[in-house]
């Protein structure tokens, strides 16, 4: 089974200054194109970047490897449970 693994994070995210984008292996600046730079702001803005995979196309195990859940469940007070099946289901009581 494959899965994303998403970003949660409530912080205010401020967008860095993009000068340039590659394209076809070559890096030119974004200021020269001023259609794609509409349009990649369009699609920057619309999606929501708390809401966006940080990582896609995860094995159960590799999301885990990646995941601190140990603390997870210590801030919560809550038992781990036995095995990561169990712990994508575990529910703060």
């Amino acid at each position: 089974m494959r899965s994303s693994l998403f970003c949660n994070t409530s912080l205010d995210y401020n967008a860095p200054s993009v000068d340039h984008v590659t394209s076809f292996g070559t890096d030119k600046k974004l200021k020269d194109f001023p259609a794609l730079k509409v349009e990649f702001w369009k699609k920057l803005s619309a999606a929501k970047f708390e809401e966006q995979p940080a990582k896609t196309d995860l094995t159960m195990q590799d999301a885990f490897k990646l995941l601190d859940y140990v603390s997870y469940f210590d801030l919560l007070k809550i038992e781990q449970p036995d095995n990561q099946v169990q712990m994508v289901f575990a529910r703060k009581s």
